[in-house]
């Protein structure tokens, strides 16, 4: 027997049908078996609903089987003698922090695991030193947890898990909403764990860069396991990864972009003609939270306009003020100093009205739980417009155009918006924005926990509001590739400022300010930096000032280089 392994399992669930009008019974797995070794390093991909996070829950003995069997370490979690053992010895770490976070205080909440393991507090103190300091948080030791970014606080859930020292870390999806520094530095500290330590990680994913060094993948779809095999299998056969939805990995992309034909349009990240009304304007704003005086300005004199019709991506560091930044957009905060003008009014004088403001400009959260809190998704989606006084089945109309848009299936309209995954969380989330039709959407993290298909059709549904409706897009985002394929505007943040406003292509041509930032270039960028020798003598390639920032560029600077084959 494998130190993990699982036989025959199957979980149910039971949900309401918006069709049938009655509780249905669900399968989230499906006679699932697989087995993992001590110390092993497996990876597990797979669409959003494909049951990835249903597993882990049964692995760490949060769940237990309906039918079948899990065995952890020799023990099998029917056995209601054996959960807590199971459960210490294979820690989990949520996709959302706010899951897991109890303390008051960052220490605190490193602490509790090792506390409730009985160890001497010395020992506790060098842990928690060690942690924080593998995680990059030691600055705010002293902090609250709930003063911090979304980025900030999964970075002392994941501390509050390696503290414990558990025999198997279980993450799911662990770096959603950390900027790209801390991403690598978070992979790197992972995989010390498993080869030093010898701890068996279970790491689930969407992206397959991050488990391309485990030693074995499991690929899940309709609550089953669809594939498996050693990361090189899939790599020398990505057809097998698009077959389930997930995202190829960057030299796959390039060799399938640098292999189609080209249609002479490309996207370059350059604005066209914008209109100048003034639309969103920051004057001189600085802000500070009340309960995080010690910390200085999360904002400071920050200038900023924001005119109709944008397609701008706000990027930096975790904590760098981008949530801060964006929640005076629509006034949920006010300015410390400074003034914010929407469309020429200062949005704090008294006959200003912040509830239009906030029709006007659409908000959704990092993490979509905070704004989702109706019986059911329909009701969700619809509060927004009946909030502005539009009649009841108006109210439905636009709340069933904006599932639409969203990719939503009508069969969810009577589903409790909690019982669904991160995924489609967020999918019921902005759609509760777009039923009001706004002029300004402004996402925070918005393919967090999404699948690549998801992120896909988000992308491609945001452009349609943009191009076709003339809905201006803002997105906070830590996928530099993403940005650079998407936006036209790229603006960056560093501790509460504004450091660098521009093009995708102006902006990473700036690189060692974009290193400076925490932040890295999109693949595209590195890869042409890293072979920039073998092309220098070409005329349009000259010191590297030609930067290209996508997939597509790339493919294409290469094919004028006269590269005939992609390695």
């Amino acid at each position: 027997m494998a130190w993990i392994d699982v036989k025959n399992l199957i979980s149910k669930y039971k949900r309401y049908s918006g069709e049938t009008g009655q509780m249905e019974e669900n399968t989230a797995l499906a006679d699932v078996s697989l087995s993992i070794e001590r110390g092993d390093f497996v990876g597990i991909l797979g669409r959003n609903g494909s049951g990835k996070s249903t597993l882990a829950r049964h692995l760490a003995a949060l769940l237990l089987p309906g039918q079948g069997q899990v065995w952890v370490g020799g023990l099998t979690s029917s056995d209601p003698e054996s959960v807590v053992a199971i459960r210490k010895m294979a820690g989990l770490i949520f996709q959302n922090p706010d899951n897991q976070i109890i303390g008051n205080l960052v220490e605190e909440e490193v602490a509790f695991g090792p506390e409730n393991l009985g160890l001497p507090p010395d020992e506790i103190d060098r842990r928690i030193t060690r942690v924080l300091e593998t995680t990059g948080m030691q600055a705010y030791r002293l902090a609250s947890p709930n003063a911090l970014s979304g980025g900030q606080k999964q970075k002392i859930a994941i501390s509050g898990v390696l503290a414990m020292e558990p025999e198997c870390i279980i993450f799911d999806e662990p770096t959603a909403m950390i900027d790209p520094e801390s991403r690598d530095e978070l992979l790197k500290a992972v995989y010390e764990l498993n080869k030093k330590k010898k701890i068996t990680i279970i790491y689930i994913t969407h992206f397959f860069e991050e488990v391309e060094n485990a030693d074995y993948l499991y690929l899940m779809d309709g609550g089953k396991v669809a594939d498996m095999g050693n990361p090189r299998e899939f790599t020398d056969s990505p057809q097998r990864l698009k077959a389930l939805g997930i995202g190829l990995p960057f030299s796959a992309l390039l060799k399938e972009e640098f292999g189609a034909e080209d249609t002479g349009e490309h996207f370059f990240g350059i604005s066209g003609q914008e209109p100048r009304e003034e639309g969103l304007r920051f004057q001189d704003v600085s802000f500070r939270y009340a309960d995080q005086e010690e910390a200085g300005f999360a904002l400071l004199h920050v200038d900023l306009t924001v005119r109709p019709g944008e397609f701008t991506a706000i990027i930096g560091p975790t904590g760098s003020g981008k949530s801060t930044l964006i929640k005076h957009m629509n006034a949920l905060l006010t300015p410390t100093e400074g003034k914010i003008f929407f469309r020429g009014k200062d949005v704090s004088e008294a006959g200003f009205s912040k509830k239009e403001l906030r029709t006007r400009v659409g908000l959704c959260f990092q993490i979509p739980d905070y704004q989702l809190f109706e019986e059911t998704v329909i009701g969700d989606i619809a509060f927004g417009p009946s909030n502005m006084g539009f009649p009841k089945e108006e109210c439905l109309a636009k709340a069933r155009r904006a599932m639409e848009l969203m990719g939503l299936p009508k069969d969810l309209e009577g589903v409790s918006p909690f019982s669904l995954s991160g995924g489609q969380k967020r999918r019921v989330a902005i759609a509760g924005i777009l039923a009001m039709e706004p002029d300004y959407l402004v996402l925070d993290e918005p393919g967090a926990g999404m699948d690549w298909e998801g992120r896909k059709a988000l992308y491609e549904t945001l452009h349609t509001l943009n191009e076709e409706n003339g809905i201006t897009i803002l997105v906070v985002s830590h996928n530099m590739n993403e940005v650079a394929e998407h936006a036209r505007r790229l603006i960056v943040m560093r501790e509460g400022q504004i450091c660098m406003d521009g093009t995708p292509r102006e902006v990473f041509s700036r690189r060692e300010e974009i290193k400076a930032c925490g932040l890295k270039l999109p693949d595209a960028a590195a890869w042409y930096l890293e072979h920039l020798d073998e092309f220098r003598e070409h005329d349009s390639v000259g010191e590297g000032q030609y930067l290209p920032v996508t997939v597509r560029e790339l493919a294409r600077l290469l094919k004028e280089c006269g590269v005939k084959e992609i390695s």
